[in-house]
């Protein structure tokens, strides 16, 4: 009898070894390879930000992040490769933060200085290749996010309006440019949305130059065909909705702009 409650005794002791033995290891594994651990976000100067893709391998992208208050600030890159044109929308506390955006092409250049958010949430990239996004806090602290689809057809910001290059900007409700001699072309985007009426307003180097302009409705007919700017320099957009503007040199070089309400 003693014998037997002995061994009992002692394959009890076994037990209760072996599983200390596989907890001892599972929690050695868990430690090496993070099992049940939540990775930590990419960090920003201002606080975590990063990258979301979706499922399927789609082109849409979202940045987000959080800006903990004033000078705090995260910056991001959008390769946009061979898409000419890209729109990036802005989400952010609009009314209670004063948030703003700086963006820097590939070649180190800025492409848009200290741009107040208030004044256009939706920033327009023209000309592919890579650039780099910087939004800051001038006031407050509050979470943002920027969504943009690098997928052609994707929607969500790709467009395509007619064919061109040229040096130019656009975002809010301004574009302006440079326009190197004949044949050099720039394009931009006017989102009227539901407003029946909106005059574009162009400035030039009247007389020197001979800039012409083209406009497309967003179901790809042409509104407005090869007009010369001499002859008008207000172009009238009518019945709501997209317009694709193109401003082209048949002579000349010089800079160009257009604002819009």
């Amino acid at each position: 009898m003693k014998k037997f409650t002995l061994l009992l005794l002692v394959s009890i002791l076994a037990v209760g070894l072996t599983l200390s033995g596989c907890n001892a290891v599972n929690d050695m594994f868990a430690k090496l390879f993070g099992k049940g651990q939540t990775p930590m976000a990419p960090q920003g100067p201002g606080g975590p930000g990063g990258t979301i893709m979706p499922p399927g391998g789609g082109g849409g992208m979202t940045e987000s992040g959080y800006l903990s208050g004033p000078s705090a600030s995260y910056t991001f890159t959008i390769n946009a490769g061979s898409v000419s044109y890209l729109e990036v929308p802005f989400t952010y506390p609009k009314g209670s933060v004063d948030f703003w955006v700086k963006v820097v092409g590939q070649d180190g250049y800025t492409v848009l200085g200290d741009f107040d958010l208030d004044n256009g949430e939706i920033i327009q990239l023209s000309g592919g290749g890579t650039f780099y996004l910087t939004i800051y806090s001038r006031m407050g602290a509050g979470n943002w996010s920027a969504t943009y689809n690098l997928a052609p057809g994707g929607g969500g910001g790709i467009v395509t309006p007619p064919a061109g290059g040229g040096n130019c900007n656009a975002v809010g409700n301004t574009a302006n440019g440079y326009l190197s001699g004949p044949g050099d072309s720039c394009k931009f985007t006017i989102n009227a949305g539901s407003k029946t009426y909106v005059e574009v307003p162009f400035t030039y180097p009247t007389g020197s130059v001979d800039f012409w302009v083209e406009v497309v409705g967003q179901d790809g007919y042409t509104v407005l065909g090869d007009f010369d700017l001499d002859n008008g320099s207000v172009i009238q957009l009518s019945g709501g909705g997209v317009f694709y503007l193109t401003i082209y040199s048949n002579n000349g070089a010089g800079a160009w702009s257009c604002n819009w309400q």
